[in-house]
């Protein structure tokens, strides 16, 4: 029984391009935020201390991941062999599109990995996992957070293969800010709110899917060169896409155009829309 005092930090993320159209097979990239976190903390105790709000999902991943892994976790009696204390802060917003809940699954995956003491997993096995939690969330996530989350660099996703890794550039002629628009959404909910309107418009939703996937090319191809000016272009055209599925709100539509008034290249939403980010 080695486990003993533990850490786990995990990101928020930030996407650039390919939001709803990456559940449909498409291309998106994607990044860790640079300042929002999520830590946790476990150290063995007399007895279990979670904390408040977060039970119930601690103790479902914990059945979800030792049946997935082949370890005995249902009865009372194999939950009180080892208690652990267990604290949690974070900086992440939730309901925002910052992946709170992408950084929640990918914490549970190495807090029960410590605890069974399973071996090491690879990359695909962890986000596998993690991904298999956030379901619980996003109804059937894409896995593009969770990758997002549990990567060091920007990244292009795309569902089903491993994400390729974006070179990075000694110095960018550009910076990327994320302005609160102070409203919280459901990413399940915008996530249905785009299916069924495809189902009403399916020639433009396939055109929208189509064009979200060309803003993605577009702008890991920008990101690479250090291109400012394209990257600009390849996020307005991702941000038709969030006009067209009728995600941007009236004040998020205000902000936006309050800040491109004041200089900024491109403003886009992130996330699943109808709030959290531009």
């Amino acid at each position: 029984m080695s486990l003993g005092f533990k850490t786990f930090e995990v990101p928020g993320k930030i996407v650039l391009t390919g939001e709803h159209a990456v559940v449909r097979g498409h291309s998106a990239l994607a990044m860790p935020h640079p300042d929002f976190k999520m830590k946790w903390t476990i150290e063995p105790s007399a007895r279990w201390s979670i904390p408040l709000g977060c039970e119930e999902f601690f103790w479902h991943s914990g059945k979800s991941l030792s049946r997935r892994w082949g370890f005995a976790f249902e009865s009372e009696s194999d939950r009180q062999a080892r208690p652990l204390r267990v604290t949690h802060e974070s900086s992440i917003p939730m309901g925002a599109g910052a992946g709170s809940s992408a950084a929640m699954c990918v914490s549970m995956v190495r807090i029960w990995q410590s605890y069974f003491e399973k071996m090491e997993l690879t990359w695909t096995e962890e986000h596998a996992a993690a991904t298999e939690l956030e379901n619980r969330f996003h109804g059937k996530s894409s896995g593009m957070d969770t990758a997002a989350v549990m990567s060091s660099s920007p990244i292009v996703y795309k569902k089903g293969s491993v994400p390729r890794p974006l070179r990075a550039m000694p110095s960018l002629p550009f910076v990327i800010r994320c302005h609160d628009t102070g409203l919280r959404s459901s990413t399940r909910a915008c996530v249905e709110k785009v299916m069924a309107w495809g189902k009403r418009h399916p020639e433009t939703a396939q055109a929208c899917d189509e064009t979200m996937d060309r803003a993605t090319h577009q702008a890991a191809s920008a990101w690479e060169r250090a291109d400012g000016g394209a990257l600009a272009k390849s996020l307005k055209l991702a941000q038709s896409c969030f006009e067209e599925w009728g995600l941007m709100t009236p004040s998020m539509t205000e902000l936006k155009e309050k800040l491109e008034r004041e200089g900024a290249l491109a403003v886009k939403a992130t996330g699943a829309g109808d709030g959290g980010f531009l």
